[in-house]
């Protein structure tokens, strides 16, 4: 039994060589700026722009529904001052925090978090806003902020 076992595991070994995976250059390596998410993201962009819900009108609630990246309504977002929160930020901010993590790239040109709203991405997603707008350049200054 033991002869056999050795047996097996010399042929298994002997028939894998290394794989080179490569670098990998998405999140998971990118630091961003909490502060920063739960002060201007959260409330000047989707807060502002409804994207959990959507605006009247728009069918079953954008991103509180309709699609793989999930918002949570934030009724209130945490108070902050000088650019940090004050507070601790809801489950819904920490959420959404998290979904928006996910949706982030190194170049925030090419970032789904901005791209799928300004109708770039060539997805059937509503332009939400200009790719010149206030809106736009904050999730510029966000990702940007990575370290």
């Amino acid at each position: 039994m033991r002869t056999a076992l050795l047996a097996t595991i010399l042929v298994l070994g002997t028939g894998c060589g290394t794989v080179d995976l490569g670098t990998y250059e998405g999140v998971r390596d990118l630091k961003l700026d909490e502060d920063y998410f739960y002060c201007v993201i959260q409330p000047r962009v989707l807060t502002a722009k409804k994207c959990a819900s959507g605006e009247p009108g728009d069918s079953g609630g954008c991103h509180s529904s309709n699609s793989s990246y999930r918002l949570a309504e934030v009724a209130t977002p945490v108070n902050c001052a000088s650019g940090k929160p004050t507070g601790i930020p809801s489950a819904e901010e920490r959420s959404n925090y998290g979904a928006s993590s996910l949706r982030v790239t190194r170049d925030p040109e090419t970032s789904p978090l901005l791209t799928k709203p300004i109708g770039k991405s060539g997805s059937a997603h509503k332009l939400v806003f200009d790719s010149s707008s206030a809106e736009a350049g904050l999730i510029r200054t966000w990702i940007g902020r990575t370290r």
